[in-house]
């Protein structure tokens, strides 16, 4: 169990995470429309591209909670936090890559759909995390708090 020291600062740790994972999820939809407009996709090609991010969120949802009851939530969330702050960045390259505009979708397609893949493993990690290292008292608020960094990211894209 973390002492109340520590439990601060995986509160201001896992808040910022979330903030940032929030912010990376509510991104694409709000640039879409430019994305759309400059590489000529329509509709159907932006909404199947938003929809494989759901996807691949929904498959690690189970495998998240296992590997971080196994490995410890710490190290799922670390390493999956990585790996959706990596694919973000990604995404600003992704346009100026010259395999034509077929290919440059495909590459959207599947780095959105991992972009999923590595959010779906935050929230059964951050369970893990709560039931494993935070006092049973504390366990709402603590969660909460987190959470709360959720709403901020998704502000901070929007406004």
């Amino acid at each position: 169990m973390w002492n109340q020291a520590e439990r601060r600062k995986w509160v201001c740790l896992l808040f910022s995470g979330a903030v940032g994972l929030y912010a990376s999820r509510a991104v694409m939809p709000i640039a879409s429309v430019d994305i759309a407009s400059e590489m000529n996709w329509n509709r159907k090609e932006m909404g199947f591209m938003m929809g494989v991010f759901f996807w691949g969120y929904a498959i690690t949802q189970y495998l998240g909670g296992y590997l971080s009851d196994v490995f410890g939530g710490e190290i799922v969330i670390a390493i999956s936090s990585l790996g959706w702050s990596v694919l973000t960045i990604c995404f600003i390259w992704l346009p100026s890559l010259n395999f034509g505009s077929n290919n440059v979708y495909g590459l959207f397609v599947i780095t959105r759909f991992l972009l999923g893949i590595f959010q779906g493993f935050y929230y059964p990690s951050l369970a893990s995390l709560m039931a494993n290292r935070v006092q049973v008292t504390d366990r709402n608020f603590t969660f909460a708090m987190i959470n709360a960094g959720s709403h901020l990211g998704t502000i901070y894209v929007v406004r």
